[in-house]
This record gives structure tokens, C-alpha cells and sequence, in this order.
């Protein structure tokens, strides 16, 4: 983790190595937070930079992993404001 930001929303990560061996030397990524003032909602992005040496299938799954954490994020959100 690069950055952890509670006032601006965010967290900024850098990835050099991994256990596992993956198809990119290096990746750097952020999460932000923005206010959706006029319905209050928050607007969440998450963007990554490759080193060159990235493939295309490895970032086709990325995207299809994010993806899939985006859906569980907004059930969980769902299912903690349902709570009484």
C-alpha cells in the first residue's frame, strides 16, 4: 500500500512481486471514493496501470475481478443498511 487517504477517499497500492507468478512485471492501482451529493451515494472508482509487459488475458480477468468485487461490495452495502 502507497497511500491511505481518509481525507481524500482513497488507497493507492503498487504490486512489485507476488508468491504466485502473474503475466506483468508491475502494476499500480488506486481506489477513490466520491460523494453523489444530490441522492447521497457514494461513487467508487478503481483504476490500474500495467507495466508494458501486460497481456491482454491478464487484463481481461483483472477486469472480470473487479467486477465481481464491485457486485460484492454493493450486496454487502445493501445487506449492512437493510439491517435495522
Amino acid at each position: 500500500m502507497t497511500e491511505l487517504s481518509e481525507r481524500n477517499h482513497t488507497v493507492a497500492y503498487e504490486l512489485i512481486r507476488t508468491e504466485s507468478p502473474i503475466s506483468v512485471s508491475s502494476l499500480v492501482g488506486d481506489i477513490r471514493l466520491s460523494p453523489v451529493t444530490d441522492v447521497g451515494q457514494t461513487f467508487m472508482t478503481w483504476s490500474t496501470e500495467y507495466a508494458n509487459d501486460v497481456d491482454s488475458d491478464y487484463v481481461g480477468e483483472a477486469r472480470t475481478k473487479k467486477r465481481e468485487m464491485f457486485a460484492a461490495i454493493k450486496e454487502g452495502a445493501i445487506d449492512y443498511l437493510a439491517k435495522p
